[in-house]
């Protein structure tokens, strides 16, 4: 609806105005995405919030994800890649729901990667898919890494913008899946957010049946085995 009214008022102007009904289109974007987060978290917090798990292609969310970024991206002279490392990669998840996590982790590395590119990557193991954003920013400190998925961590972080509310949700709907989600960063050198979904036949699984996150090897052994 804001979007619809932004072009009325967009068909009005021309010129020089252009810009500001642009700003204002982006200000009203990034509200609706504040007042977003805070009633998910809301509905998280009353154990409220809706998951409607189904078979999901993951290529397709991937796809769907960039699409959607990928204009996004491109203003900040990044590009998005794309890996899906399996025939078929399905996960048994609410796409929506998904859609949201990687748009919070795709958005955070947009945000704070400063040229390069982005990889967003799954793969399809025994019981489970596990998807992966890379990206090349800033990296985080080893005191903060078990941090970053509390509720208003950049708090503490005076250049960062919005609720602080959008890695601590991912988690949530990660998990309400029976997924894990967690994130391995060098300062300098980017970070790597995982987390997993199950796979259709493995719906059941509990999050302590399928992959640790002990260590970065081990996640990052699974994309480049073979």
């Amino acid at each position: 609806m804001c979007s619809a009214a932004l072009l009325l008022v967009r068909d009005e102007f021309s010129g020089t105005s252009e810009k500001l009904v642009a700003t204002i289109h982006k200000a009203a974007e990034h509200m609706t995405k504040l007042v977003r987060d805070l009633l998910d978290f809301g509905a998280i917090e009353a154990s409220e919030l809706p998951i409607r798990p189904l078979r999901s292609d993951c290529g397709m969310l991937l796809r769907q994800i960039v699409e959607w970024l990928g204009p996004l991206a491109a203003q900040r002279s990044l590009e998005i890649e794309i890996n899906v490392r399996s025939p078929t990669c399905e996960a048994y998840c609410d796409g929506e729901r998904i859609l949201q996590v990687l748009s919070n982790l795709i958005g955070n590395a947009i945000k704070f990667c400063k040229d390069g590119k982005i990889v967003v990557e799954c793969v399809e193991k025994e019981t489970e898919v596990l998807f992966a954003v890379r990206d090349n920013g800033p990296g985080i400190a080893d005191e903060q890494l078990e941090q970053v998925f509390l509720p208003r961590w950049h708090a503490l972080q005076p250049s960062r913008e919005g609720t602080g509310l959008g890695l601590s949700i991912a988690k949530s709907l990660v998990e309400a899946h029976g997924g894990r989600i967690w994130v391995e960063s060098q300062l300098g050198r980017g970070s790597t957010f995982y987390f997993t979904l199950p796979r259709p036949s493995s719906s059941g699984v509990t999050c302590r049946d399928r992959i640790s996150p002990s260590t970065a090897e081990h996640a990052q052994a699974i994309f480049t085995a073979g």
